[in-house]
C-alpha cells in the first residue's frame, strides 16, 4: 500500500511542475533517424505537458504514466525525469523516487535544468529520505539469498546497503543445505537498521556436499608434550630411589645397637631419626604414584604423537589423550 505525500510535500514540487523547458531544442538532423529523434523528442514534451496538467488536476496516477513514457521516449530528457520524480513521490513511492533524485543530484549535476532547481530538488531528496531508512546486512554464507517481505535484494555479501521505506518487514535469508532464517525488522526514518546472520547447515548437508575423500590423520598430543611427560617420570623414578634409599638408611640405623642404650630407650639415643625415615617413606610412596602416572601419560601421548594410518573423512572415529592437568577427547565425522 502505497501513502500520498504531504500537501507541504507537494508543494516543494509547485515551481517545477510550472516551470518549462530552459535549453532550446537542438536542430534535428538531416536524415530518417534524425527525425525520428525529433518527433520522438516532440512526442515526449507533450507528455510531459500533459503530465504536468493531469498532476494539477489531481491525477497524479495518470501523471506517472505519462511522465513513465516521456522519459522512454527521449531517455536523455532530465525534464522528464525530474518530473517523474515528482510523480513517484506524491504517490508515496519512496523507493523510486529517491533513486531518480539521486541519480540527477549526483549524475546530471551540470544539467541547466537541474541547476536550475537545484535547491527544489535537494528539499525533495531531504523529506523522501525521511520516509526512508537504511538496511545494512552482514552475515554467512556467501550467496545466500536475501528477501525483504518477498522482494529479493540479492545474496550475501550483498553489493551495496539497501534502502527501504519506514515500516515493519519480514527479513528472509535462504540458501540449499542451510536452516533458513526469518527475522522480523523495523525500518525508523532516516535510520541505519544494521543485521547480521548466519545460517546453520542442515544434518549432513555438509557431509553430502564434499566428497569422501582419504585424509591423513594428525596427531592428537604434540611431540613436546610427550617428552615432557617422559622427562617428569623419569626425575620422578629418582626422586623415589633417592627417598627409598634415605628411608633404609633411616630404619638400619634405628634397628642398629647404635641406637641401644643401657636403660634408655631408643627414642632417646636417636632423637628423629624413626621421624625422618617416616617423612622418607611417605615421599617414596608419593613420589611412586607420580611416576606411575606420569610414566602412562607419556606412554599414552607417544602413541598418540605417533603418525596414524590415514583414515577417510567421513568415517566417524574418536580419541582421547592427555594434556598437562586435563585429559582432552577429540571427535570426526
Amino acid at each position: 500500500m502505497f501513502h500520498r505525500a504531504s500537501r507541504s510535500a507537494i508543494l516543494v514540487w509547485s515551481c517545477l511542475l510550472a516551470a518549462p523547458a530552459t535549453a532550446a531544442p537542438k536542430p534535428a538532423p538531416a536524415s530518417p533517424d534524425g527525425a525520428s529523434e525529433a518527433a520522438a523528442g516532440s512526442r515526449s514534451g507533450a507528455l510531459i505537458e500533459q503530465g504536468m496538467q493531469l498532476r494539477r488536476e489531481g491525477k497524479d496516477e495518470a501523471a506517472l504514466a505519462a511522465f513513465e513514457e516521456a522519459s522512454v521516449l527521449a531517455p536523455e530528457s532530465v525534464r522528464a525525469r525530474v518530473h517523474l520524480a515528482a510523480a513517484h513521490q506524491a504517490l508515496g513511492h519512496w523507493l523510486e523516487a529517491d533513486a531518480l533524485l539521486a541519480e540527477l543530484l549526483q549524475q546530471q549535476p551540470d544539467d541547466p535544468y537541474v541547476q536550475r532547481h537545484h535547491a527544489t530538488l535537494l528539499r525533495a531528496q531531504e523529506f523522501v529520505g525521511r520516509q526512508l531508512g537504511t538496511l545494512l546486512l552482514a552475515g554467512q554464507p556467501a550467496g545466500a539469498l536475501v528477501k525483504v517481505n518477498g522482494r529479493e535484494l540479492g545474496t550475501l555479501p550483498l553489493a551495496r546497503p539497501a534502502r527501504l521505506a519506514v515500516g515493519s518487514y519480514q527479513l528472509e535469508v535462504t540458501l540449499p543445505g542451510y536452516y533458513p532464517l526469518q527475522r522480523p525488522i523495523n525500518v525508523a526514518p532516516g535510520s541505519i537498521l544494521r543485521e547480521s546472520v548466519e545460517l546453520a547447515p542442515l544434518p549432513g548437508a555438509a557431509a553430502a556436499a564434499a566428497p569422501a575423500s582419504v585424509v591423513a590423520a594428525e596427531p592428537l598430543a604434540p611431540r613436546w608434550l610427550a617428552w615432557t611427560l617422559t622427562g617428569l617420570a623419569a626425575g620422578g623414578a629418582l626422586a623415589t630411589g633417592v627417598a627409598w634409599g634415605v628411608r633404609n638408611h633411616h630404619a638400619s640405623r634405628w634397628n642398629s645397637d647404635a641406637c641401644l642404650a643401657p636403660g634408655r630407650v631408643r627414642g632417646e639415643v636417636c632423637p628423629g631419626v624413626r621421624d625422618d625415615g617416616k617423612r622418607a617413606e611417605q615421599l617414596t610412596y608419593v613420589g611412586g604414584l607420580a611416576t606411575v602416572l606420569l610414566g602412562a601419560g607419556a606412554a599414552l601421548s607417544w602413541t598418540l604423537a605417533e603418525p596414524a594410518a590415514p583414515e577417510r573423512a567421513d568415517a566417524v572415529a574418536v580419541s582421547c589423550g592427555l594434556t598437562l592437568g586435563a585429559g582432552v577427547c577429540q571427535g570426526s565425522f
